[in-house]
């Protein structure tokens, strides 16, 4: 987790509404996260890949974070053929043309999460002013699809439970944006 804060408030949050879960670290301990990485990645035989996912709160709340292990991840594995795969899971809120080239320079697989159409997505995925974020998204969605040969793939994750049930509804919608692939998750909560 690059930042256990989020810059929205989905109403359906199982991390406590802002991506903390409670917890009071708000970001990584880079030292520790090299020390941990360094330990994996020696263990990682050559011509073998090693996959390492971003996710939030938002991640790209601190996008030097991910730079500073994306960074250290290719060193240590400079010279050993092994092969580095990046996923990160935004809600595409932030995404500058700065970030997409950066996602871009990775070669990222990105999973942008948004509900379907913005009647039904801005219901649920709200800022933390109150407002839908369907514009943002498609904005960011709009940077990254300019550098969307450049990613690994370009995904929407959507989220279903009780406040939001148009699951046929997202599919229409979400299957004229530029997507590799659509992924329906549901969200459950106690007695569901």
């Amino acid at each position: 987790n690059v930042a256990q804060i989020c810059n929205l408030a989905c109403t359906y949050c199982a991390a406590g509404g802002d991506g903390t879960y409670g917890s009071k670290t708000k970001v990584p301990d880079l030292d520790l996260t090299r020390a941990q990485l360094s330990k994996l990645l020696s263990l990682v035989p050559r011509g073998e890949s090693f996959m390492i996912t971003f996710l939030g709160g938002e991640p790209l709340v601190h996008p030097e974070i991910i730079r500073a292990i994306v960074r250290d991840a290719r060193l240590l594995v400079a010279g050993r053929d092994v092969s580095l795969r990046f996923d990160i899971v935004t809600n595409g809120t932030l995404v500058t043309p700065e970030l997409a080239e950066m996602l871009a320079s990775m070669n990222a697989n990105v999973t942008v999460s948004i509900d379907g159409a913005p009647e039904d997505n801005d219901r649920a995925r709200i800022t933390k002013g109150g407002r839908g974020s369907s514009a943002m998204i498609l904005k960011g969605l709009s940077e990254l699809t300019k550098v969307k040969s450049r990613l690994g793939s370009l995904i929407a994750g959507a989220v279903f439970g009780k406040h939001n049930l148009n699951v046929v509804e997202a599919w229409e919608f979400l299957s004229t944006l530029p997507f590799d692939s659509i992924k329906f998750d549901f969200a459950a909560e106690v007695g569901d």
